[in-house]
């Protein structure tokens, strides 16, 4: 997989802190994340998904043992523009609305990530398991449990 880190000026988190959450986002939430993105295509098209880190450390309090918990929701890109208005570098803003108009949504996955309060814009490429894929994986982990298809 291929990620490709657009900065945020001012307000992202250290490289440090970014190659840790993006490992374990790797290791523990890309299915969920990919899932996500292609559900919010089928749904609505273009977009983006909003991922927020929600618990650097599990209950163990253990750097690399626990996973981070990360929420995450899709937002089309039609409502991107108010969600990125509070970010101040208009030249982001404009990086942010080409990537949605040229991302390719069966093979790439735009997330924008909130770790600490701090957004980082990640571009998925190259995944193992396409974002149809990972949607189709967990709907049929789901049928497992439900004995239905939803």
């Amino acid at each position: 997989m291929s990620v490709r880190v657009h900065r945020i000026p001012d307000r992202i988190a250290s490289w440090c802190e970014l190659e840790r959450s993006e490992s374990l986002l790797q290791s523990h939430h890309l299915l969920q994340i990919a899932a996500c993105a292609w559900a919010g295509y089928r749904r609505s098209g273009r977009g983006l998904v909003l991922g927020r880190v929600s618990n650097r450390r599990g209950p163990c309090g253990l750097p690399g043992i626990d996973p981070v918990a990360v929420d995450c929701a899709f937002t089309p890109a039609c409502e991107a523009g108010r969600l990125l208005a509070g970010v101040p570098d208009r030249a982001a803003r404009d990086r942010v609305a080409a990537l949605l108009r040229t991302y390719a949504p069966g093979a790439e996955v735009i997330l924008f990530l909130s770790i600490d309060s701090r957004p980082v814009l990640l571009q998925l490429r190259r995944m193992a398991t396409t974002p149809r894929q990972a949607y189709e994986q967990l709907r049929r982990r789901q049928c497992e449990f439900t004995g239905q298809l939803s």
